[in-house]
């Protein structure tokens, strides 16, 4: 008989469940990196660790560490009734890099506070706020979900 890994499905599950709480999620067009529906940002927005948004030319290097913003307010699609759709907007933060190293959250109008939802290096990581410029550590290889506090 095989044996089931615990931790590796309950953390399965904790994503099963984010996704299918949070339409930010389940996107049924591309993102496109520019405002589309009025919420004054962009519907993603990617960052470097220094919490300033990159530039295209950034991308052709080395970048291991990098943070996309997920905008709640800025699904394009409609919901089976023709309405818009509106979720909470999220922050997720990767780190691809072989060391530990520190992201600066981006700045307020993205989000003044934070909430940890995810951390794939410390389970007990969750309910933690942090504010707007503040310093995240991220362990490598490791993987950071913000959920950001509504005002």
């Amino acid at each position: 008989m095989l044996e089931t890994n615990e931790p590796l499905l309950e953390f399965t599950r904790k994503l099963i469940a984010l996704r299918r709480a949070h339409a930010v999620f389940r996107r049924r067009q591309f993102l496109f990196g520019r405002e589309v529906e009025g919420s004054g940002l962009p519907d993603a927005a990617w960052f470097g660790m220094d919490g300033e948004r990159m530039r295209d030319d950034e991308w052709g290097g080395s970048t291991p560490v990098v943070g996309v913003f997920l905008n709640g307010e800025e699904i394009a699609s409609p919901d089976s009734r023709g309405r818009q759709v509106l979720d909470e907007s999220f922050l997720l933060l990767f780190n691809a890099h072989h060391e530990d190293h520190a992201f600066t959250l981006p700045e307020k109008a993205f989000g003044a506070e934070w909430t940890m939802v995810l951390n794939t290096a410390d389970d007990d990581a969750e309910s933690v706020n942090l504010a707007a410029g503040e310093a995240v550590d991220l362990v490598h290889h490791s993987l950071v979900l913000l959920r950001r506090v509504s005002e």
